[in-house]
């Protein structure tokens, strides 16, 4: 909420370096977690399989959140234009679109 009250730039650019702090920590906990998770063995198979199930995800979220804080250093820090094609728009869906405001799309086609 910070990020989208910042009354300035300054304080949007220190919340912004606090969440990727943040996230950067998230990311190591869920690295460290994968092997567990992936070298789990219980008398139930279910469980067994439910744990390999969470490492495969977690590295799939990894991999997606490794994006978003690269997509968030040069966009924010930087402040480079990050392409449509490499934002990650949903750590959820694999299959999300942005949607372009009708505004938006005029001004698009007319350049």
């Amino acid at each position: 909420m910070s990020i989208i009250n910042a009354k300035n730039s300054d304080v949007r650019v220190a919340a912004y370096r606090d969440l990727v702090e943040y996230s950067l920590k998230v990311v190591d906990y869920a690295v460290s977690a994968i092997p567990v998770l992936d070298s789990y063995q219980n008398d139930s198979l279910v469980d067994t399989l439910t744990a390999g199930h969470l490492a495969k995800q977690l590295e799939r979220v990894v991999g997606l959140m490794r994006k978003v804080i690269n997509q968030t250093e040069r966009r924010v820090f930087n402040g480079e234009k990050v392409p449509a094609s490499e934002k990650i728009i949903s750590l959820i869906e694999d299959h999300s679109d942005i949607i372009v405001k009708a505004e938006r799309a005029q001004k698009l086609r007319k350049n």
